[in-house]
């Protein structure tokens, strides 16, 4: 399947997403394109990360491999050849929060602890997500049931950083994000499902 969500930032469509999503046996791939950085992911079926494979315009390219309790990370960032590793999180990996709220909801849990790699500095992050309440929203033109679903930080650190997710209750599907593009300070948009189709 592909996803298309509208981006919107400072109240203007800035851009879309695609995330695409195919399996492969015991494997989940997921590709995406967001603000001129591509992501190629393998996952297991819960969508905890085996791979990351980040491309950027400027040449900049990193893979990111799970060896089990360390992270490899090789390639190149800002002209720099990297080849080095990081300890794991106790958390599982799941980097992209959007498809590790999914899991969680569809696994009927209400909450999840998980970690991601900040990509910048290739410091682990631990994040928790919980389930908020059930909304009905718009969007394709028309309401929905979803559910509502905070992401923060860990510990003190979750006055820094926070972000919203809407769920459709059907399938477990993102269909709405609103909150920051990235780090903490990082520009706030809000993605909104446009399009899904088969691929």
């Amino acid at each position: 399947m592909t996803y298309v969500y509208q981006v919107v930032s400072d109240g203007e469509i800035s851009d879309s997403v695609e995330w695409r999503v195919m399996h492969k046996e015991n494997i989940i791939l997921l590709e995406s394109t967001l603000l001129g950085t591509s992501y190629s992911y393998e996952c297991n079926p819960d969508f905890t990360i085996r791979t990351m494979d980040m491309k950027q315009n400027n040449s900049d390219h990193l893979l990111f491999s799970d060896s089990g309790s360390e992270i490899f990370i090789r390639g190149k960032k800002d002209g720099d050849n990297i080849n080095t590793k990081i300890s794991k999180s106790k958390y599982p990996w799941y980097q992209n929060i959007g498809w590790a709220a999914s899991n969680m909801l569809a696994t009927g849990k209400d909450e999840l602890t998980f970690s991601l790699i900040r990509p910048d500095n290739f410091s682990i992050l631990n994040m928790q997500a919980k389930v908020m309440e059930e909304e009905r929203i718009m969007y394709e033109n028309s309401l929905h049931d979803v559910v509502k679903v905070k992401i923060t930080l860990t510990g003190l650190l979750k006055h820094f950083w926070s972000g919203y997710y809407w769920y459709r209750k059907d399938d477990f599907k993102m269909v709405k994000y609103q909150g920051n593009s990235g780090p903490p300070g990082s520009p706030n948009l809000t993605m909104v499902l446009i399009n899904e189709f088969v691929n």
